[in-house]
């Protein structure tokens, strides 16, 4: 009888673990659909920050562009401001050079009117 009692103790505790190797498995399984939804939305997020990665370099490349087209605008209105400062001086010169030449006229044609 004494081996009886560790058999039937042994197989109480066979009942016991698979009771309890059935309650983990359940907890299992409700952890995995516990954490599908999760992992779909790690997924969902990872796809997101992927799209912003690409939005982001559109954005820079575009920037850099700009960057580089007000450069050259800024550049070429720097030349051209510097043509119109030429431009104005040769206007000036010109201006000047036509007064003396109409003061140097006015002069010429008193001379003729009186010639002595």
């Amino acid at each position: 009888m004494s081996e009886e009692n560790p058999i039937s103790y042994l197989k109480k505790k066979k009942v016991e673990l698979e009771k309890f190797k059935f309650r983990l498995e359940n907890k299992v399984t409700e952890l995995k659909k516990q954490l599908e939804p999760r992992e779909n939305e790690v997924k969902e997020m990872k796809e997101q920050v992927y799209e912003m990665e690409a939005e982001l370099e559109q954005f820079r490349e575009k920037c850099t562009r700009l960057h580089r087209t007000i450069s050259e605008l800024k550049l070429k209105l720097k030349v051209t401001t510097e043509e119109r400062q030429k431009e104005r001086q040769r206007v000036r010169e010109l201006e000047a050079v036509l007064h003396r030449f109409k003061t140097d006229l006015h002069n010429c044609v008193g001379f003729i009117q009186e010639p002595g």
